[in-house]
C-alpha cells in the first residue's frame, strides 16, 4: 500500500476489501484506525508465488486468448521515442493512462 491508498481506503465503503498487489507507489502507508473500524475494511496481501503455477498458466492463456479475440483492452498512450523527454515529464506529473513509447 503505498501513498495514494490511504486515501482510497478512507472513501471505501463499509466492508470493502482492499488487494494488495505492488508497491509501486511505495512499501509503507499509512493507515489510521478510525478508517479501519468505522468501514470494516479487509485487507489482503497477494503473492504471486502462493498461486499453483498450473492455475497461472491458465490463467495466462485465458487473458492470450481475450487479447487475440479483442475482447481485452488497455487503456494506453502511445509516446514516440523521439518525445521520451516530454513523456518523462508527462509521467512525472501524473500521466491519466499507462504510456508506452514507440519508435
Amino acid at each position: 500500500m503505498g501513498r495514494g491508498h490511504p486515501h482510497a481506503i478512507s472513501h471505501a465503503k463499509p466492508g470493502a476489501r482492499y488487494i494488495q498487489v505492488g508497491n509501486s507507489a511505495g512499501a509503507a502507508s499509512t493507515i489510521t484506525d478510525l478508517v479501519l473500524r468505522n468501514k470494516l475494511l479487509t485487507l489482503v496481501g497477494h503473492s504471486l508465488f502462493a498461486t499453483p503455477a498450473e492455475v497461472r498458466r491458465s490463467a495466462y492463456a485465458q487473458m492470450a486468448g481475450h487479447a487475440i479475440d479483442g475482447k481485452l483492452t488497455v487503456d494506453l498512450e502511445r509516446t514516440r521515442l523521439e518525445d521520451i523527454s516530454g513523456t518523462w515529464e508527462h509521467l512525472k506529473t501524473g500521466a491519466p493512462r499507462k504510456l508506452v513509447v514507440t519508435p
